[in-house]
């Protein structure tokens, strides 16, 4: 075990302000931040055959593939090698699914129905109200349903059980896909960028699926390479110590990929996002609906003797920050994951995360829809900051989504 912590390493420093005095100062770094204009709508990408690329473990296939999606709408093939984060699609002349006028910031609808492989670990039930026998529907999001977390109509808690749910990306086929491409195996300690790369990576994956485009089964590939040679050229003399990755440098390449982009493993292309906001950490039903809505979250949690040891089905708790371990010396270290899916159970909250030491880690038990390790669940209390959410769009304000009935 120590010669993998060694070779993995906690790559996620802090400081003695702690993650909220961290995160205040991104927030007042961000706000400093010049507008730029939306990028223009980018041509459909090229697709490759190509599947393989340094520091990604194959992933077997399903074993009962689904049907393949169907075809997309003809459109000229392009060669242009930069791909930004896609624009809202319109919604369908012949669809009617909704009758009600667009409203401001609200997520216009997909083009066709989604079809779902393995939809979840545990579906959650409509209850009723013990105050004022109100019966709770569930809330629709694009990937999975939610019980409600209040009620409806007078706000009160709902009965003890009645809103356990549970989701992960690892365990959904969705048209055809998992919406996870491939599990990062990192060398040194970089879990900074390779969980950066991954969110850029699922964030385009999902908008490909949804709309039925080109996809390869591992890709999109960001490479992570490219990533950290642009970082250390951005930051120049006050880059901070390769072994050190921290809030400057998340915020460094974030503005590396709205600017300059990183290039793809499996093709020419170059992949942007428009933007990025986060979500309070102790909001529970936020960080579920963002996760339902297939947003998936970076973060970075402390890392303890237990981590190395995880298996499925195990819960990890992380130590809390700047704790002392038994031997009087060792303090825990932290590390960046990517949020994938979120559980609630007699009372328990938790959430999976995609790790980046390949599917080695916490092998999967099951063969289901999707990749066979790499995902470990973490309690609730225990992130280490309000998660990070890239946006699919260019608009900032409050997304919703419209279903087809």
């Amino acid at each position: 075990m120590a010669d993998r912590k060694r070779k993995r390493g906690a790559n996620f420093a802090t400081t003695a302000r702690g993650p909220w005095g961290l995160l205040a100062w991104l927030l007042r770094v961000r706000s400093r931040r010049a507008y730029r204009p939306p990028l223009p709508p980018p041509p459909s990408p090229s697709d490759s055959s190509s599947s393989t690329s340094s520091g990604v473990r194959s992933r077997r296939a399903h074993r009962h593939p689904p049907p393949p999606p169907p075809s997309p709408p003809d459109s000229s093939s392009s060669t242009s090698s930069e791909v930004a984060m896609p624009p809202p699609p319109p919604s369908p002349s012949d669809s009617s699914s909704s009758t009600s006028p667009e409203v401001a910031g609200a997520r216009p609808s997909y083009p066709r129905p989604l079809l779902w492989g393995t939809r979840s670990i545990k579906q959650p039930k409509p209850w009723t109200c013990g105050t004022c026998g109100f019966k709770n529907a569930l809330v629709h999001h694009l990937l999975f349903d939610l019980p409600p977390f209040k009620c409806k109509a007078c706000d009160a808690d709902p009965p003890e059980g009645s809103t356990d749910f549970g989701f992960c990306y690892g365990d959904l086929a969705l048209n055809g896909f998992c919406p996870i491409g491939n599990v990062k195996d990192q060398t040194g300690q970089t879990c900074l960028a390779n969980s950066l790369s991954s969110a850029v990576e699922m964030t385009h994956r999902f908008m490909k699926i949804i709309q039925v485009e080109p996809l390869s089964e591992e890709g999109p590939v960001v490479d992570v390479d490219d990533l950290l040679k642009k970082y250390k050229k951005f930051c120049g003399e006050g880059c901070e110590n390769s072994s050190k990755f921290g809030f400057h440098a998340l915020v460094y390449m974030l503005r590396i990929l709205e600017d300059d982009g990183v290039k793809d493993m499996e093709s020419t292309d170059v992949y942007k996002i428009y933007d990025w906001d986060y979500i309070n950490e102790d909001d529970f039903a936020a960080l579920s609906s963002a996760l339902a809505d297939g947003y998936p979250l970076l973060t970075g949690i402390q890392l303890g003797k237990r981590f190395w040891k995880l298996e499925p089905g195990d819960l990890y708790m992380p130590p809390k920050e700047g704790s002392i371990g038994k031997d009087g010396k060792s303090t825990p270290e932290g590390h960046a994951v990517l949020l994938v899916g979120a559980q609630q159970e007699q009372g328990i909250k938790f959430f999976y995360f995609l790790n980046s030491w390949s599917e080695e880690f916490c092998p999967s038990i099951f063969d289901g829809d999707g990749i066979l390790g790499g995902i470990g669940a973490v309690r609730a209390e225990g992130i280490g900051f309000s998660p990070l959410q890239i946006l699919r769009f260019g608009e900032r304000s409050k997304q919703e989504v419209h279903h087809p009935q």
